[in-house]
């Protein structure tokens, strides 16, 4: 791809302690990644019509979150037992937090599959790790959807499985949470050493 086909970033790209990255990303329970995240679109270059902007990719990634949090909230959820106590329209409001429970992991898969590919363009450079990297996306998000949306349905009467595939389930999200993990890691990683090239260069 030539360079015509890259816009320049916003923001002057930063070398930051993976450590640190990781402790913020923890006591913040995921928000000071989406930060991380949004920062990193802004640092380097983007291919216009390819890659999300990135204000559009955080503006559209709180309204799923926020939308499925107030979702919830309206369906009156923990205030029923089970399925068949709620009303018509809890069900319709529950049924749209879980839509927008998929839509959420659906555009931050989104959002880091096109960083992901764009990392490894501006890294001129391929490993066994880059290329798992969009499997560990595809993987992590998918299981990460199924550790929210299965429990809230099991809770509430719409599904019913047997207590070993519950078990299953729930050990498939903490291992999407892993895939997820590892893949931000070799993000950091190659973020890391693009800024430093730039800073270089």
């Amino acid at each position: 791809m030539s360079a015509a086909e890259w816009s320049e970033p916003t923001r002057e790209a930063r070398v930051r302690n993976g450590w640190l990255v990781l402790l913020f990303s923890l006591l913040t329970i995921g928000i000071y990644t989406i930060g991380w995240l949004f920062r990193l679109q802004q640092e380097h270059p983007r291919r216009p019509g390819i890659d999300p902007p990135p204000g559009l990719w955080l503006l559209l990634f709180v309204a799923f979150a926020f939308g499925m949090l107030a979702l919830f909230a309206f369906s009156g959820y923990g205030a029923w037992d089970s399925w068949g106590q709620a009303t018509g329209r809890q069900r319709l409001w529950f049924a749209g937090g879980l839509a927008a429970a998929v839509l959420f992991n659906a555009w931050f898969g989104y959002g880091s599959y096109r960083l992901t590919q764009r990392f490894r363009q501006l890294a001129h450079s391929e490993s066994l790790l880059r290329r798992v990297q969009p499997t560990l996306i595809v993987l992590g998000v998918a299981l990460e959807a199924v550790a929210v949306i299965v429990p809230a349905t099991l809770e509430v009467g719409i599904l019913s499985v047997p207590g070993t595939v519950e078990r299953a389930l729930l050990i498939a999200g903490r291992l999407g949470g892993g895939g997820l993990l590892l893949w931000a890691m070799v993000l950091h990683r190659d973020a890391n050493a693009i800024a430093r090239g730039r800073q270089t260069g």
